[in-house]
This record gives C-alpha cells, structure tokens and sequence, in this order.
C-alpha cells in the first residue's frame, strides 16, 4: 500500500515536472526569451537574486545530508528548476535524511 502511494505521488510530480517544462518552451516559443531587457524592473531582478541564492544554499546543504551524488544531483536539478514545490516536497519525501 505504502510503494504504491509512493508510486503514484512520484508520477504527480513528473507530471507537473513535465506540464511546467512544456509551458516554459511554449512561453518562450511564443513570446520569446523572458530576460530581454524590457522585462527588467528592479524588483525583478531582485527577485531573481533572492531566489538564486536561496537555491544555492539549499542546494549546497542538500549535497552535504545525501548519501549519494546521483540523488544529490537529481534534487539540486529539481530544486534550481522547480524552485519552491521542489524544495518544499523534499523533506515530505525523504524526512529520515533531513534530521
């Protein structure tokens, strides 16, 4: 009963993985590169500041608590490219690695 929980919440998540990543290469398809430079504003570039760095650092301590490269690879990918529902699910899913 657990595994297939399991399972099945890891096929949600690439699902959306795979939603957002397709409405990203729409978007810019479309529309064009998001950082052309009329679309920055000082609170935009801040943003990406704060995000940035708060990605690193959670990136940083998610390669120090996993016991393997790979895994710490694949969720540092997941967190720099899904940002906050990545980064709030991880716990969620490995909880006996972040004590």
């Amino acid at each position: 009963m657990a595994i297939s929980a399991v399972i099945g919440w890891r096929t949600v998540f690439v699902v959306l993985a795979c939603t957002m990543a397709t409405s990203i290469a729409y978007t810019i398809a479309i529309d064009g590169s998001p950082f052309r430079t009329e679309n920055f504003s000082r609170w935009m570039v801040t943003t990406l500041i704060d995000f940035f760095t708060h990605a690193t650092v959670l990136s940083i301590w998610m390669f120090y608590k996993e016991e393997s490269w790979l895994t710490a690879i694949f969720w540092i990918v997941l967190v720099q490219t899904l940002g906050r529902n990545c980064s709030s699910s991880t716990p969620r899913i490995q909880p006996t690695s972040f004590c």
